[in-house]
This record gives C-alpha cells, sequence and structure tokens, in this order.
C-alpha cells in the first residue's frame, strides 16, 4: 500500500492527488494513458476522471434507490426488484449494498473504460471520514478505480475526538453482536485528536493493483526488473 496525507484539503483534492499519480504512472511505464485491465478491458487514464456518488451510480448501474441504512427491508425489496437473486432476507443493510456493488455496479464502472471515482459513502460506512456539512447522510469518502478495479480509498480526515470516540464505540458494539469480541479502544489516537488537528485528507492506493494495470502483461513478475530499470536511471 501507499498511504498519503494533506493538510487543509478534503476528499476531491485526494481524488485529483490519485488520478494524476496514476496517470503519471502509466505514462512512464507503459508511455501512454490507455492500458489494459486485468480482463483486457481498455481503460482511459486520462485526468479528470468522471465522479459518480454512491446514490447516482447505484440507481444509474443497478437501478435500485438506495433507502436509508436502517432499512434493510427497504434496500432488500429494492434490489429483489432489480431483478437481483443474489440478496437474501437475513442479509443486513451492509451486506446487500456490498452485494449490490460487487454485482452490479463495478462491473459496469469497467464497462466505462474510464478511470472514475465514487463518492459521499453512506454515513455509517464513515469510519474514520468526516462527514458532509452540506448533507451528513453521507461521509465525504472516495473510492477511486481504473474501469471496475479498485485502486484506492480516500477521505476527509474526522478531526473531533468526541464524534471518534462515538463511533469507535458503535463499532465495538456491532462487533461485540455479530462476533462476541470487544476490540480496544485506541486511546492514544483519541489523545491525538484532542491536542488539534486540522482539516486534512488521506487514502491509501494499492500500489500492487497500481502496478498489475500499468504492466503490458498484467503481471507483476513482468513489471519488476523493468521498475528497478527506472529507478536506476534517478
Amino acid at each position: 500500500m501507499v498511504e498519503w496525507y494533506r493538510r487543509d484539503a478534503d476528499y476531491q483534492q485526494i481524488a485529483t492527488d490519485v488520478e494524476q499519480l496514476v496517470a503519471h504512472v502509466a505514462s512512464t511505464y507503459s508511455g501512454h494513458l490507455t492500458v489494459q485491465d486485468p480482463h483486457g478491458v481498455s481503460v482511459d487514464l486520462t485526468p479528470p476522471w468522471p465522479q459518480w456518488t454512491i446514490a447516482d451510480a447505484m440507481a444509474e448501474f443497478a437501478g435500485i434507490h438506495l433507502p436509508p441504512p436502517d432499512d434493510a427491508t427497504g434496500l432488500h425489496a429494492a434490489a429483489v426488484a432489480a431483478g437481483m437473486s443474489s440478496i437474501n432476507p437475513e442479509d443486513d443493510w451492509e451486506t446487500a449494498f456490498y452485494k449490490i456493488l460487487i454485482e452490479r455496479v463495478e462491473p459496469s464502472l469497467a464497462r466505462t473504460g474510464r478511470g472514475v471515482h465514487l463518492l459521499d459513502w453512506p454515513a455509517p460506512m464513515a469510519a474514520l471520514s468526516r462527514l458532509s456539512r452540506s448533507n451528513p447522510s453521507v461521509a465525504e469518502r472516495v473510492e477511486s478505480y481504473a474501469g471496475g478495479l479498485e485502486l484506492s480509498n480516500g477521505f476527509s480526515e474526522l478531526t473531533d475526538p468526541r464524534e471518534q470516540r462515538r463511533r469507535f464505540r458503535t463499532e465495538r458494539l456491532r462487533r461485540h453482536n455479530r462476533q462476541g469480541s470487544l476490540l480496544p479502544v485506541d486511546e492514544s489516537f483519541l489523545r491525538g485528536l484532542a491536542r488539534g488537528m486540522p482539516d486534512a485528507a488521506g487514502v491509501a492506493l494499492g500500489l500492487d493493483r497500481l502496478m498489475l494495470l500499468v504492466s503490458p502483461t498484467n503481471d507483476l513478475r513482468y513489471l519488476a526488473p523493468h521498475v528497478m530499470e527506472h529507478r536506476g536511471t534517478e
């Protein structure tokens, strides 16, 4: 993984960082900005990349208008109406959400043949990210894709220690109810937030996936010696 953080920035600026880095690596190692993904589909990585909110992507590519995260029954009904047989009545909202994302949205992103950003994830999936100031039902989180290949996950950082503690407690309870175990609260992290943290954004990008994408054969073994050769000329 490659991680970086930017002070006084938000998830939109991080999204721009990602597409510029990916375009630079593709141009450097493959000589152009159109590459073949591991499934043999051509992907244009030229910035700027199209952006889709999660809600719009679900509606466009799956034919599903997302109900609120506390309405698992509504999401199940919408998925069944859209012809998804893999959704079970026992699935909670998050499980059903990811089935839709993986089975309907990601394959559709692959067919666009572009680098693309998925933004504004449902608030319960915020984790460490800040909620949108204009729409608190979504988090300022962005996942970036090359066609259907997910490359990175980034977000505007949550800097409020009280809100972060509340989320840790909620996640601990959810995990306990599912698995019977409790994770320790990261008190050192919370103490750091309490000292004061400026607005910031960060991202983690799968370096192996990026190298796989730009390799002419989609094979990391092919690319490794070429990367070392390039490093030797710098």
